[in-house]
């Protein structure tokens, strides 16, 4: 992990609490959504109802195990740059990447490295918060 700070165990329980709060999030949207199925189970619905519920349902599950696979896979990612640059140890020409066009003492992430959920990743969680709220 490149250090910004130069208090490096501050930066590592600030990635804890990031990781368990969006953990944490998906744990209550996987919650929500098997009390949304249960909707309607009562007698209340319509068959045509119950087709809604379910496809919803199907629907903003895959794309809830989307977003947590995605979160997992540069979680992983994450983890392996930072066994890497612990292994080859501070200076190694590998994360030289990291510096360039950099304040002096500040390094630069590019742009190209994925630093967390897209656009639409955060548009389906947006969608998927609002469905909860309203049930």
């Amino acid at each position: 992990m490149i250090n910004f700070d130069s208090d490096e165990a501050a930066q590592e329980r600030e990635i804890e609490r990031v990781t368990q709060d969006i953990t944490s999030d998906f744990r209550s949207a996987e919650k929500l959504l098997k009390q949304f199925s249960k909707i309607g189970d009562e007698g209340s619905a319509s068959a045509a109802e119950l087709r809604v519920r379910d496809n919803l349902q199907k629907s903003v599950a895959k794309r809830l195990q989307s977003l947590s696979m995605a979160f997992r896979a540069t979680q992983n990612e994450y983890l392996n740059r930072l066994r890497e640059q612990k292994r080859l140890g501070a200076g190694n020409q590998a994360f030289d990447f990291l510096n360039s066009g950099a304040p002096a003492g500040r390094q630069a992430v590019p742009q190209e490295v994925d630093n967390g959920f897209t656009t639409a990743q955060m548009q389906v969680v947006e969608d998927t918060e609002a469905v909860s709220i309203h049930v």
